[in-house]
């Protein structure tokens, strides 16, 4: 659990049950009232844009992400194909996981792709 105030953008939590990107963050206060965090996030599983607002005091649960080294393939069709280094096994992940980071995609590129529960959430 983290603080509200310590969410950045990139961050993966856990929100309302399922793993959501933070996209934008913005730190609002009003008048003599306490400081609230404007929060804009993206549910991985469906790609929704969500808008919250949490207190400064709140907690969020960030995602505890497994990192595993991939080499990226190829392409097919919205999917990207990458193979696990170590056991050889390939992963098919969609455009919308891999978001901005199609554009920098080589061939035979390793890349770090980010587990949760064993299901790939996003890549650096």
């Amino acid at each position: 659990m983290i603080s509200a105030t310590q969410i950045r953008p990139g961050m993966i939590l856990v929100h309302e049950g399922g793993l959501c990107r933070v996209l934008t963050i913005q730190h609002i206060t009003q008048g003599n009232k306490r400081g609230k965090m404007q929060v804009e996030m993206r549910r991985l599983r469906d790609g929704v844009k969500l808008q919250n607002r949490f207190r400064s005091e709140d907690s969020v649960e960030k995602a505890v992400l497994e990192e595993r080294e991939m080499e990226y393939l190829y392409q097919e069709g919205d999917h990207y194909c990458f193979m696990d280094t170590s056991n050889y096994e390939q992963v098919h992940l969609p455009v919308e996981i891999l978001g901005n980071a199609v554009h920098y995609l080589q061939p035979n590129t390793r890349v770090t792709v980010d587990l949760y529960e064993n299901n790939p959430v996003g890549i650096e």
